[in-house]
């Protein structure tokens, strides 16, 4: 098929001289187009704030909505430690009685009058237990953020990844793009000459249109992202990777990994908290099951003659002594524990499931290196044999296509690894300070 091919085009090929001109006239031609491609179509954008990934993290930390409302609730848990230490306030009672005129032994003039004045007493270190257990719901509620905002450096990192690998296929798409719209240029004159068929620069041009159309959607893909990041960063003005998928992370052993997560992360630390929580709880309701007492001094003045006197009120916890308060605590207090467990087991297993994907990752991109270096190789040769005449678009199309896909294949490996890195350095508690 080839050479029957080349048997029909022989009549139209030009002479050599012809053909050096002519090839003169492609160079000059594709030089054009990629000036056009790289310069001409340029659009001034709007200016963007380029952040690396460790100062998206740290922006994501400072300016995330979700995060700001979050944090208020640790002054609004520090106000429960303000009305924990508040004690009973007394009680003052006063009656003014106007005995009736009509018993004989009664004048309207002699009244009756009382005063009493009833102080609260808490018994059972009520109020000790009460600013113990509002100390630690506190404590709880800053782990709690702190876990809050580990989610938040993963999500930020995912998104700065998401952009990053965005801009990398357009920029991909856009190379493939420049080097057919060379190529519909060269083969235009090449049509003009009678050197190829229409179909051959059609066929170039139906490949020009398609990364076309790529571009336009992976665009879209880039300003999705990138909408999506500055929502997650809080910025009020757009921001956008700084060009970079490079995260410099040596992991320790997986032992050594293992071990920091299960000691130092957010969710185990509030796992932690909140088993101090539930056990200040239980020792609160503990204390809420001893009664208090009220005691009052009373003064009374009846036709006359002043009265003074004390008096003591006790409840009697013959049936009430908060037997579901204290059985609810010591429930709330086991399910803390497994919940204790059950953190750092997860700990565990996402540390070591991030540790083992991470080599993965690194393993996959060195594989993938030497088959890009020899793709690009192919392609460079095709590319020169097809504009000085020695091969077909057909060659030319297979060889841009293997190239595209691989390197697309590389550049998703190389960002896959430097997000692993990341969300181990995340998972682990190992992130460098934000």
């Amino acid at each position: 098929m080839q050479s029957s091919i080349q048997i029909e085009r022989r009549p139209i090929r030009p002479a050599a001289s012809f053909r050096h001109a002519t090839m003169r006239r492609e160079i000059a031609a594709a030089a054009l187009m990629l000036a056009i491609a790289t310069g001409g179509s340029a659009t001034p954008a709007a200016a963007q704030e380029r952040l690396s990934l460790t100062g998206a993290v740290k922006r994501a930390l400072q300016s995330n909505l979700d995060l700001k409302r979050q944090r208020l609730d640790v002054p609004i848990a520090q106000a429960e430690i303000i009305t924990a230490g508040l004690r009973p306030n007394p009680q003052i009672s006063v009656n003014a009685d106007l005995l009736s005129s009509r018993l004989p032994v009664f004048t309207p003039e002699q009244k009756q009058y009382g005063l009493s004045l009833a102080v609260p007493l808490e018994l059972g270190g009520k109020r000790d237990a009460r600013i113990s257990s509002a100390r630690s719901a506190v404590a709880l509620t800053q782990a709690q953020i702190a876990e809050s905002e580990r989610q938040t450096m993963l999500a930020a990192a995912n998104a700065w990844f998401d952009v990053a690998q965005a801009k990398q296929t357009l920029a991909n798409i856009e190379r493939a793009k420049m080097l057919f719209d060379s190529v519909v240029a060269i083969n235009t004159i090449r049509l003009r000459d009678q050197a190829i068929t229409p179909l051959e620069l059609r066929r170039s041009q139906i490949a020009a249109d398609q990364y076309a159309l790529l571009a336009h959607n992976a665009s879209i893909d880039v300003a999705h992202s990138r909408r999506a990041l500055t929502l997650l960063l809080g910025a009020g003005e757009p921001v956008d990777t700084d060009g970079s998928v490079s995260f410099a992370f040596a992991p320790p052993s997986l032992d050594s990994t293992i071990a920091h997560a299960c000691a130092a992360r957010s969710d185990v630390q509030a796992a932690k908290v909140s088993i101090e929580a539930a056990d200040a709880n239980r020792q609160l309701q503990e204390a809420i099951a001893v009664p208090d007492i009220t005691v009052s001094a009373d003064y009374l003045r009846q036709q006359g003659t002043p009265f003074y006197g004390l008096s003591m009120s006790v409840p009697l916890p013959f049936f009430s002594h908060n037997q579901g308060g204290i059985e609810k605590a010591e429930a709330e207090h086991a399910q803390a524990q497994y919940t204790f467990d059950a953190a750092v087991r997860q700990a565990e297993a996402e540390v070591r499931s991030a540790y083992e994907e991470y080599r993965a990752r690194i393993a996959m991109v060195e594989r993938y290196t030497p088959m890009l270096a020899e793709s690009e190789t192919v392609l460079n040769t095709v590319q020169y044999a097809y504009r000085t005449g020695n091969t077909t678009i057909l060659d030319l199309l297979d060889a841009q296509r293997t190239w595209f896909e691989l390197r697309q294949a590389y550049d998703d490996a190389v960002i896959a690894a430097q997000r692993s890195a990341a969300t181990l350095a995340i998972t682990s508690g190992l992130f460098p300070d934000a």
